[in-house]
Order: structure tokens, then sequence, then C-alpha cells
């Protein structure tokens, strides 16, 4: 069984657009989207409708919680309030019925998937220090966990003996005999310093997880950007991958 994955779209509908084709390309036998579907960027609407309708497993992230008044929007940076309030004034009656329905986190006992972090999934914690990665992968209940809301690619692989592994981004060959921790960047908006949409397959059968990187049109959803009025911050960023 091949499984595509992919988080933090953060309404960028052209990086959607390149992934989604790619893996209709790789014929994967499921998808599963680990949430952020919304923030910064111009066409929240289309992409809640295009991952619906095609992603079998829809996690909900913390943007998207803000965009439909589930958690608090203090607790954002100026930058992303400001994206999440504008989100908010242009996100359909049936985009919000699609978010408020996202599930936290789903388990089918081979694959935990979840937006930030499986050890208390509604903190939104960072999994980008060693003691997090500790944290996640003790709470962690199955033999792969796939998160995303850092915006950065790594494999973290915890072994029998308690000894833990990390790699940034890339491909592997993951041990059965271990837990695998594994974050796929981001679709929409990269933080590697590589501006290309993100994802990954996983091939459980091999055991095999490989990230793969594509280009798209950034301009042109940077002119998206400006028309909607959004931070000249989060139009840059896209350029550079931070």
């Amino acid at each position: 069984m091949r499984v595509g994955i992919f988080a933090d779209v953060h309404a960028n509908e052209e990086a959607l657009d390149v992934v989604l084709s790619a893996l209709r390309q790789e014929t994967v036998d499921q998808i599963i989207c680990l949430g952020d579907l919304v923030g910064y960027g111009p066409n929240p609407n289309e992409c809640i409708s295009k991952i619906s309708e095609t992603a079998d497993i829809v996690i909900a992230g913390n943007h998207d919680w803000g965009a439909i008044e589930k958690m608090p929007v203090e607790g954002f940076n100026p930058f992303a309030r400001q994206a999440i309030t504008w989100t908010q004034e242009v996100l359909n009656a049936e985009s919000r019925k699609i978010l408020n329905a996202l599930p936290l986190i789903q388990d089918d006992g081979v694959i935990m998937a979840v937006h930030a972090s499986p050890e208390l999934p509604d903190h939104w914690h960072y999994v980008s220090s060693e003691d997090a990665v500790f944290r996640s992968l003790m709470a962690q209940t199955s033999p792969y966990c796939f998160i995303g809301h850092t915006h950065i690619p790594a494999i973290y692989s915890r072994a029998v003996n308690g000894d833990i592994m990390m790699q940034k981004g890339g491909s592997l060959t993951l041990d059965r005999g271990q837990l695998h921790l594994v974050n796929v960047g981001s679709v929409g908006q990269p933080r590697d310093s590589d501006p290309r949409a993100a994802y990954g397959i996983l091939d459980i059968e091999r055991s095999r997880f490989d990230l793969f990187r594509l280009p798209y049109n950034i301009k042109q959803v940077q002119e998206k950007m400006k028309d909607a009025g959004l931070s000249d911050f989060l139009i840059q960023r896209l350029t550079v991958g931070q």
C-alpha cells in the first residue's frame, strides 16, 4: 500500500495543484492531508474544496481552527493573525462546515496522522527540539506518525533501546523495528530555504518513505496575495522558502 501525505497547504492553490497532480500520477492508494488547509494564502475556499474531494483523511491544523474561531487569533503572530482575519471574512459556509468537522488526530494502528504532535494535539506544540521529539515519540502508538506544523521536513526514528536518530528531509528506508516520526514539510509555505512544494509517499510494504519537492508558479500566488491585500512579508517569503 502506498500512501501520499502532505501538510500545510495554507490556501496556496498553485502549490496544491502540482502536488495533487503528482499524486494522481503516482497512483497512491490513499491520500492524507495533515492540516492547515488555510491561512497565509489567497485561495482558502478553493483549497478546502479540492482537498476534501481528493484526500481520504484530512486533519485539522491550528490555522484551520483559527479561521473558524475554534481558537483565539491572539496567539498567532501579527502576520498570521492578519491572514486569518482575512480568511474568516472570505470563507463560505461549506468551507466552514468542512473545517469544523476535521479531527485532530487519526490512528489506524499503522499510521498516526496529526498536524502538530501526537502529544496533546490541541496544544499545537512545535516538534523542533530534542525534548519535543522525545515526547512525541513516547506518545506515538503506531509504527509511523506523520506531522507538519513546522514547515520543515525531518525524519526521527526511535530504536528499541531508546536511541533516537534524526535526518533532515529526504528519503529513507524505515526500520520495521523502530518508531518513525516524519515531518513532511509544507506544500504552500516551506521554511527550509527551499521554496518548492513538499509532499511524501510512504510505501508500507517496503517500509520506505520518499520526500518529493516540486516547483510551482510562485509569482501567480504572490499576485493574488497582493490583490487580496495580504502582508508583503508573507508574499516575499514564498520566494525564499522561509
